[in-house]
């Protein structure tokens, strides 16, 4: 079976470039991106160690090869005109989506470079070793987006399905006011289901105007489709988030006046398919 990858957006096929392992092996060990540093201390008057701190050190990184192929036919050159159109797509200066088109991996993306290096036989180019660096420890669900409406009396339950444990900034959040408020939107997450240990995050919003679409994104950025020109001092500051733990991954939204929110986000996902 022939397993093409996706770059920003454009296939590998499309330059007749598919997955592959030269030295014909896929045992041995290989990356999960599940490096953790943890910082600890001794404990006064005992021989035991109590964690300060735990942190991912390094980004995931992985290689790959791939090869030249048509159905039918032995491995093919890579031309030197060939090669340049292929670096040209690989090698960028920004951080771009890579994806495998492998059965239950066609939704993980990675946020990555990469760096690209060639495979000679005979002194010919038949196939490239990629080696990609991504921008965090893991890679990331295809974008969701959920839209819903929220007054004082109902909530909205959105289940944030994460590898990792902890609270994420969506991508982007965006609550438009539909009356002249003050308002709060908080999402309540239960850690470990327990209803004794809440966390709740409150975004507060004052002098809203019916109409009004108010947007957030990730790098903490609010703006404001209105002329709401005390906006830096109604807002307090607070950025939704959405949680998830090794037993739970419920987020309960709510609102105390009449509003319209989307949300726009993408789940860690962890381990490579290479």
């Amino acid at each position: 079976m022939l397993i093409p990858f996706e770059f920003n957006g454009i296939k590998s096929s499309v330059y007749g470039l598919y997955l592959c392992r030269f030295d014909g092996s896929n045992d041995g060990i290989k990356t999960l991106g599940n490096e953790v540093s943890v910082k600890t201390v001794r404990a006064p008057r005992a021989n035991r160690f109590i964690k300060s701190y735990s942190t991912y050190e390094t980004p995931l990184t992985f290689s790959f090869q791939v090869v030249k192929y048509e159905c039918g036919r032995d491995m093919m050159e890579i031309g030197q005109r060939e090669l340049a159109a292929i670096l040209k797509w690989l090698v960028r200066r920004e951080y771009c989506d890579l994806r495998f088109d492998q059965e239950g991996w066609d939704h993980v993306f990675y946020h990555c470079f990469l760096k690209v290096q060639k495979y000679e036989i005979g002194g010919k180019i038949f196939g490239l070793e990629i080696e990609a660096t991504c921008d965090a420890p893991w890679g990331y669900s295809e974008p969701r987006e959920f839209s819903f409406a929220l007054t004082p009396a109902n909530r909205f339950v959105l289940h944030h399905y994460s590898d990792e444990e902890g609270g994420f900034l969506p991508d982007t959040v965006k609550i438009e006011a539909l009356e002249n408020c003050d308002l709060q939107v908080a999402n309540t997450f239960y850690i470990a289901q327990d209803p004794k240990r809440e966390k709740k995050i409150r975004v507060e919003i004052k002098n809203c105007q019916a109409g009004e679409l108010l947007c957030f994104d990730r790098h903490k950025n609010i703006s404001s489709s209105a002329p709401h020109s005390n906006l830096m001092n109604d807002f307090n500051y607070v950025f939704l988030e959405l949680y998830s733990d090794f037993y739970s991954c419920k987020n309960t939204i709510t609102a105390n006046h009449h509003c319209n929110i989307s949300i726009k986000y993408r789940v860690v996902r962890k381990g490579v398919p290479v």
